[in-house]
């Protein structure tokens, strides 16, 4: 397994990483890239977020009680096709299932997330070794919102809220670089999601989401150059204010969260196996969402060019 392909299993792992503030009833993730000498490349992903803070808008944090009980776990498939030397395409679905249970009920819901199509350049290709340059992408990427999202959910606790509800253009970059047996990451981008409209009962509401953004630092390190290596993430996320119109018309607050992550991952000739841990309530550094703890696990198959 050559380098590059480590940076792939780097940046698939960083992009599980995913934020949503507790009025959207879903998450974005920052997309997986291939960014080695690799013609595709095939993630399965699952992972289990347990939501245990709740954060105002005023950003106090209160721990979740015993009988307050919310857990999302998601299985998703991603590929990501290279159609010439620097260009890409890429797909992800998500299936997700969402149990909430309360003092008085327990109820679960199922079903598909929204989908997501991404392209991506390599604007800053590294075609010799450089001690400095890193290797840059920049990405489209277009989700779809058809999943039932928490505006429309129908069930008393909501488990029925399994997308975002807006349709969102995002537009990022990373830069990756590998020195020695040290792996780095950066990544960002700006994503806009679009107004809705949903029904709820006998009134309709419409919705008018603000700009929102990520920040994701990632490192890792490959112990005298073997096949197992050990990394961590630091994520920033924000979503913008929200005007809503209807019966009532109101503005919701901005929300952001600070994440931490560390993550394990082997090769296996063309495979890799990654296991990785998530705490967005490690740093205390939150406003006007919902804080989770999150372990997942993923296979990547790598398809040489």
């Amino acid at each position: 397994m050559g380098t590059y392909s480590l940076i792939a299993i780097l940046l698939y792992l960083a992009s599980s990483s995913s934020w949503a503030a507790a009025c959207c009833g879903g998450g974005a993730s920052l997309p997986s890239l291939i960014t080695g000498d690799n013609r595709a490349q095939v993630v399965l992903s699952g992972s289990n977020a347990a939501i245990t803070h709740d954060v105002n808008p005023q950003g106090e944090i209160a721990k979740r009680r015993e009988n307050n009980q919310e857990v999302i776990e998601t299985l998703s498939l991603s590929a990501a096709y290279l159609v010439s030397p620097l260009w890409q395409i890429g797909l992800t679905l998500p299936v997700k299932m969402n149990t909430h249970r309360n003092s008085f009920r327990e109820e679960s819901s199922a079903g598909l997330g929204d989908i997501k199509a991404r392209v991506a350049y390599e604007f800053l290709p590294e075609y010799g070794y450089s001690k400095w340059k890193p290797r840059g992408y920049i990405y489209l990427e277009q989700s779809f919102a058809h999943s039932t999202s928490t505006y429309e959910a129908q069930k008393p606790l909501r488990s029925d809220s399994l997308g975002n509800g807006f349709s969102t253009t995002a537009l990022g970059f990373s830069f990756v670089k590998i020195i020695s047996n040290l792996d780095f990451l950066l990544m960002s981008e700006l994503h806009l999601p679009f107004k809705n409209e949903f029904q709820q009962e006998n009134d309709s509401i419409t919705v008018r989401p603000s700009l929102g953004g990520s920040f994701l630092l990632g490192a890792g390190i490959s112990p005298w150059n073997g096949d197992i290596r050990f990394g961590g993430t630091l994520l920033y996320s924000r979503e913008g204010s929200r005007e809503i119109s209807g019966p009532i018309d109101s503005v919701s607050e901005k929300a952001y969260f600070w994440e931490g992550g560390i993550n394990v991952s082997y090769l296996m000739d063309s495979y890799s196996l990654n296991l990785f841990y998530k705490d967005q309530s490690f740093f205390a550094k939150a406003k006007n969402t919902t804080l989770s703890k999150i372990i997942g696990l993923s296979f990547i198959k790598f398809f040489e060019l």
